[in-house]
């Protein structure tokens, strides 16, 4: 397999057509939606702040703050601010879940097509995406909670071996003899090798779970399979291919990063353009 033609097409197709870069926005902007829902809309107020929101009211003159309030009226307040946070939190939950699996089901659509030589419109890839977007939600759903199933017993066996081979060095440290200093070294060093094979298992799960997301998007998308159905064709192509998966997964990785790292100076300059005009405006 060429990683680099793939890489090459590519960005030749998302540089030609711009529907591309939209999907791709409303999809990163929403991604984090489902589990985090409002990430990235958040905004902190102070008490100034809110008394100059309080002086734009219809009635700034009344004594908000210097009520006697009792116990019983904080907690109906306390109750009902509860209460709307809860619905907002839903409704941004519920919007950013919708944004995204549409978003995501028309840009393999709309990749597809464009890849085929087919040229397809906003409309007719967000359709493609809309009819498809309960079923991508319920298939990420089924495979976060296999994931996260499988990551916290794969945890509770790694710590239950890791202690038993950690317990001899403990057991020296604890008796405070000859052997304190071998009994430093063995838990160091073997605590340092089963951190890094931790964080290598954690890396090969996030790079299965990718790649058997993305092939069941592709089922469901292009070939309308079940929710199921999908997953387990994604599953196969996964066992079929895994060393190209992984091999893309890390060329995918890698771009990131080097366009995270390019991103460093540009952010360090706006932010040295936003101090300066905070200073000139002070």
């Amino acid at each position: 397999m060429d990683y680099g033609k793939i890489l090459k097409r590519s960005a030749e197709l998302t540089w030609r057509n711009k529907l591309l870069w939209v999907l791709g926005i409303l999809a990163a902007l929403f991604s984090g939606s489902a589990g985090n829902p409002g990430s990235g809309m958040q905004y902190t107020t102070n008490s100034q702040e809110l008394r100059r929101l309080w002086g734009n009211t219809p009635f700034p003159d009344f004594p908000v703050g210097r009520m006697p309030l009792r116990w019983e009226q904080f907690a109906a307040i306390g109750v009902g601010v509860a209460v709307l946070i809860f619905l907002a939190v839903m409704v941004l939950a519920v919007v950013g879940a919708i944004v995204r699996y549409t978003s995501e089901g028309a840009l393999v659509a709309a990749v597809d097509d464009l890849d085929g030589g087919r040229k397809t419109t906003f409309r007719e890839a967000i359709g493609r995406g809309w009819k498809r977007f309960l079923r991508l939600l319920a298939q990420d759903l089924v495979i976060g909670l296999v994931t996260a199933i499988g990551v916290m017993v794969l945890l509770l066996v790694y710590a239950i071996i890791a202690g038993l081979l950690l317990a001899p060095g403990i057991v020296m440290i604890a008796n405070d003899g000859g052997a304190r200093g071998l009994g430093i070294a063995w838990v160091v060093l073997l605590g340092l090798v089963f951190g890094l094979i931790l964080i290598a298992l954690l890396v090969a799960i996030g790079a299965i779970t990718t790649a058997v997301q993305a092939y069941a998007q592709r089922a469901s998308v292009l070939e309308l399979e079940g929710v199921f159905d999908a997953i387990g064709s994604g599953l196969k192509l996964f066992r079929a291919r895994w060393r190209q998966s992984v091999a893309m997964w890390l060329w995918l990785a890698l771009v990131s990063l080097v366009i995270g790292l390019g991103m460093v100076p540009v952010v360090l300059l706006l932010l040295a353009l936003v101090e300066l005009l905070g200073e000139r405006d002070g």
